[in-house]
């Protein structure tokens, strides 16, 4: 696009007139666009396009949020899946609690537990199996 919208004198007068302490910005821009459909055209394009990466921009600030120092990568997908699960029922305050989800809570040390003790045997029977090599 050329500068030839900065050369069209209905243009200058309006660039001339605005006061910022005074006028609304998207009032000056509409009178701008309401003279320039290329303009018009050219600025929903970068504004989709910045407004579809927006979600992805706002995914790596979730992310940063969760991260902690020896945090596994399973444990951060797992945060991000909550999290979004939260989000996607409109929110923390929307969220009912069941028996399940009760249980479910009162059993995760137990699990937990189980699962780092499989974790030590695999270790375990690994190094074995390269000491009898």
């Amino acid at each position: 696009m050329k500068l030839s919208l900065c050369e069209k004198i209905h243009i200058q007068e309006v660039c001339k007139s605005f006061n910022w302490k005074k006028d609304r910005l998207d009032v000056f821009l509409m009178k701008i666009f309401n003279h320039d459909e290329k303009l018009v055209k050219f600025s929903k394009r970068i504004l989709t396009v910045f407004h579809g990466n927006s979600a992805v921009e706002r995914g790596f600030s979730v992310n940063k949020e969760c991260l902690v120092e020896n945090l596994s990568e399973h444990s951060l997908i797992s945060q991000r899946s909550v999290y979004c699960a939260v989000l996607s029922i409109g929110g923390l305050h929307k969220v009912s609690v069941t028996k399940s989800m009760i249980m479910a809570v009162r059993n995760a040390s137990l699990k937990r537990m189980k699962a780092l003790k499989q974790k030590r045997d695999e270790e375990h029977e690994r190094q074995n199996k390269t000491k009898s090599r």
